[in-house]
């Protein structure tokens, strides 16, 4: 009994030493653990340092190596970021166009309640080409092409090329609020700042735009647009631009072969007056029966053009129909003239150019139509002879001429009978060809005091 007693004594001892010496050991144990941890923390923090600094010196190196290549790819995406910047500027400009632009003495702008619309209007970054594109290339040739080749090349593509080309001018109103519906568009156009003595337009219903026709050539536009809302309210915008320089063709339906002798320069640097002269066919469809014009002609002729004598070439018996195709109010007198070198026949072919010249001095028959049947042959003599005096060079003579061939494509022989008659007044006594022109008007009884009126008359200060 006491050694069982005992031996559960002993084995009680031996197990709380046991346990003692577990505990101790576990101590132990984790204190070493825990000595560890901290090295293994030290050397993954030691790591992640080295990994930095050699990711921060890649970094260093491929910059050093690559270094212009990255400045030009900053510059490209600055350039990039500019582009997008002006290009959305200038499509807002190309957009609103001169908007507000201040013309006419009395504009104000947008006007009353309706200055908050969004209206755009076109804007003109260059000069506003008015020729066909025959014609233009047809300058810009230098005489490196004919007018028959010119016309050859471009007559698939329309139906005439004597005529001009319009300026478009329109508006376009953003999102419209209710009671904004225009009512009335009106278009004022005129070649002065000011708008004095302007071309006044009506648009018809629901037109937003309009194409102005015969405007002068090298010559600056103002125009301003009127709009009238349904609400009664108004409000105008308004702006400018510059045609290219270049003949003047004009567009008169039922009237062919018609343009200005304004705008070429001459010798002294002087430019003769655009508005003045115009030359083209008959208009009375006495030979040609296409050659009549219509009632919009002579609304043209007489309201926009302003014709106040009908110079006419052709004899009197030429006017089968005894018509005055542009009504009573304008002076439509025959002259019965010959052509190119046929004006030195006879006294008779002198007298009827001197009346020419006579009236061609008288200021009061301005605005004039002149013509014969086709535009070219008397027309062509007479206008030769009147840009000779003012002093246009003959290359340019020459040129004006030949503009005939764009409405029947050079079928009337050529520019033979012009060089020919060229030639005969090279003849003549005088330095330059204005020289001899004038002293052969002179021969013929064309005044001293009549020539000076007809350079004062044309050649613009």
């Amino acid at each position: 009994m006491e050694n069982k007693e005992k031996n559960y004594i002993s084995n009680d001892r031996d197990v709380a030493e046991t346990e003692h010496h577990s505990h101790s050991s576990h101590h132990h144990h984790s204190h070493h653990s825990h000595g560890h941890h901290h090295r293994h923390h030290s050397s993954h923090k030691s790591s992640n340092n080295r990994k930095k600094q050699n990711r921060k010196e890649k970094i260093e190196r491929f910059i050093r190596r690559n270094k212009k290549y990255i400045v030009y790819c900053v510059v490209a995406i600055a350039v990039f970021i500019c582009m997008v910047f002006v290009g959305g500027y200038l499509d807002r400009i190309d957009r609103v166009g001169h908007q507000g632009e201040s013309v006419g003495e009395d504009y104000q702008g947008e006007k009353n309640s309706a200055s908050h619309l969004n209206i755009d209007i076109p804007f003109f970054d260059e000069d506003v080409v008015i020729v066909n594109p025959a014609v233009e290339a047809f300058m810009k040739a230098d005489g490196s092409l004919s007018v028959k080749d010119v016309y050859d090349m471009y007559s698939s593509y329309a139906n005439r090329l004597d005529v001009g080309v319009p300026v478009e001018l329109s508006y376009e109103i953003s999102e419209v609020p209710s009671g904004y519906n225009v009512k009335k568009a009106e278009i004022i156009i005129a070649d002065n700042k000011s708008l004095s003595n302007p071309s006044v337009y009506t648009l018809k219903d629901y037109e937003t735009k309009l194409y102005v026709y015969n405007l002068k050539t090298g010559t600056r536009y103002y125009y301003r647009i009127n709009l009238t809302f349904a609400n009664e309210t108004e409000t105008s915008v308004g702006g400018s631009f510059m045609t290219a320089e270049g003949p003047r063709i004009m567009n008169v339906d039922g009237v062919y072969n018609m343009r200005d002798i304004g705008g070429w320069k001459t010798a002294s640097g002087k430019v003769i007056k655009q508005g003045l002269l115009y030359r083209g066919c008959e208009i009375d469809g006495s030979i040609e029966p296409k050659y009549t014009i219509t009632d919009s002609g002579i609304n043209t002729m007489l309201k926009e053009l302003g014709i106040k004598t009908d110079m006419d070439l052709r004899a009197e018996s030429d006017n089968i129909y005894g018509t005055d195709a542009l009504g009573a109010a304008v002076n439509h007198k025959y002259y019965g003239t010959q052509m190119y070198s046929q004006i030195f026949e006879n006294k008779k072919s002198n007298e009827s150019i001197r009346k020419v010249f006579s009236d061609l001095a008288d200021k009061k028959n301005y605005p004039i139509y002149l013509h014969c049947t086709y535009g070219q042959d008397r027309t062509g003599t007479v206008c030769y002879l009147l840009e000779a005096l003012l002093g246009v060079s003959k290359e340019n003579m020459m040129k004006e001429y030949l503009l005939s061939g764009f409405h029947y494509g050079d079928v009337y022989g050529g520019h033979e009978p012009m060089e020919e008659f060229i030639e005969k007044l090279s003849k003549l006594p005088g330095v330059s060809m204005s020289e001899k022109v004038e002293g052969y008007l002179l021969s013929i009884g064309v005044t001293e005091d009549e020539i000076s009126s007809i350079r004062k008359i044309f050649l613009a200060d």
